[in-house]
C-alpha cells in the first residue's frame, strides 16, 4: 500500500512519501481486476485466501488480502500464511526503490502483500 498523501503525517514532507517505484511504466490496464488464485489458508485451514490480479499492458499487479471466513474471522499476515503461485510467463519485481528483481515464473505471498510484477 502506497500512501502518497502521508497517511498519518499528511503534513510532512512530500519526500517523505515518495517512491521510485511509481516511475515504472506498468502501461495501461489491460482488463478488470479478477481472481488470480484461492485456497486455504496454509496457517488455518478454517479460513481461506484469495489473490487478486489486474493485468496492465507491461505488468501484471497481485494482491493478496488477509485469509478470511464468514463467521470465522480473518487471518494473519505471518509468515506461514505464504502461498506460492505460477505467474503464467517471465515476470520481475519491481522493488519499493524503483530497481527491478530477478527474473521469475512463481511468485510467494503472505496474507495482506502484494507485488508489481513487470514482464521481462
Amino acid at each position: 500500500l502506497l500512501m502518497f498523501f502521508g497517511g498519518d503525517s499528511p503534513s510532512s514532507s512530500w519526500t517523505e512519501h515518495w517512491s521510485p517505484a511509481v516511475n515504472v511504466n506498468v502501461g495501461q490496464p489491460a482488463g478488470a481486476m479478477k481472481v488470480f488464485a484461492t485456497g486455504t489458508d496454509p496457517s488455518n485451514t478454517a479460513l481461506s485466501y484469495q489473490v487478486l490480479a489486474r493485468e496492465y499492458q507491461n505488468a501484471l499487479v497481485l494482491y493478496k488480502p488477509r485469509s478470511y471466513a464468514q463467521g470465522k474471522g480473518e487471518g494473519t499476515t505471518a509468515d506461514n500464511t505464504a502461498t506460492t503461485h505460477q505467474l503464467g510467463g517471465t515476470y520481475r519485481a519491481v522493488n519499493a526503490n524503483g530497481t527491478l528483481g530477478a527474473a521469475a515464473t512463481s511468485i510467494t505471498l503472505r496474507n495482506g502483500e502484494g507485488a508489481i510484477l513487470v514482464k521481462a
